[in-house]
């Protein structure tokens, strides 16, 4: 009877002693893992490795050029119009059909004339108020073409204006200037009845 009891016990329990021995070994493999106990841990440690070779390069900016893009367009013109001072006859003329041009260039030489010498009467006088007009005039234009030369020059030097800018404002004071000339030896001669200007291309 007490055999019988025994062996019922021990198969009643057996489920639970085979669980419980599962469980130990698999905390005992986790443990050994984790330490490194296996043999095949052991001989991947003592694999001799290839040395690696490390080159250090120093990296700096100076003495780089630096390239620094604007868009834009460019302008052509093909045809520029010419204004003068007075109306009169082309006298002689420096370029050819055609040619390529830049600004300050002359391009012709205009003759007017200003009426007989010997006139008088309201004519005469019509004529003087007519000079003294075109002479006014070509002053005030060359005074200014100084000015903004002279205010062209201040902001180009602060950089505030780009220098083709402040060449197109000397080139319009050379074009005044010139007119101005001509204006002052056509008062000046008394014994010429003839007023002569260089007509030069204009900035653009």
């Amino acid at each position: 009877m007490e055999t019988t009891d025994m062996g019922k016990m021990t198969q009643q329990y057996r489920p639970a002693a085979i669980i419980i021995t599962v469980f130990l070994l698999s905390v005992a493999l986790v443990l050994a893992a984790r330490s490194d106990l296996f043999p095949f841990t052991l001989w991947f440690q003592h694999i001799p490795r290839t040395p690696v070779n490390v080159t250090a390069v120093p990296i700096g900016t100076i003495n780089k050029p630096i390239r620094i893009d604007r868009p834009g367009f460019i302008e052509n013109s093909t045809s520029i119009p010419l204004h003068t001072e007075f109306s009169g006859r082309v006298s002689e003329i420096y370029v050819t059909e055609g040619q390529a041009v830049k600004a300050g260039q002359p391009l012709l030489k205009l003759q007017g004339s200003s009426g007989p010498s010997g006139d008088s009467g309201p004519s005469t006088a019509t004529g003087e108020n007519q000079k003294a007009g075109v002479s006014q005039q070509v002053q005030d234009n060359y005074d200014n073409a100084l000015k903004d030369v002279k205010r062209y020059q201040k902001l180009y030097e602060q950089g505030a204006i780009p220098r083709r800018q402040l060449e197109d404002a000397m080139v319009r004071l050379q074009q005044a200037q010139a007119s101005l000339n001509n204006g002052q030896n056509a008062m000046s001669s008394t014994n010429t009845n003839a007023i002569t200007t260089t007509l030069m291309v204009p900035p653009r």
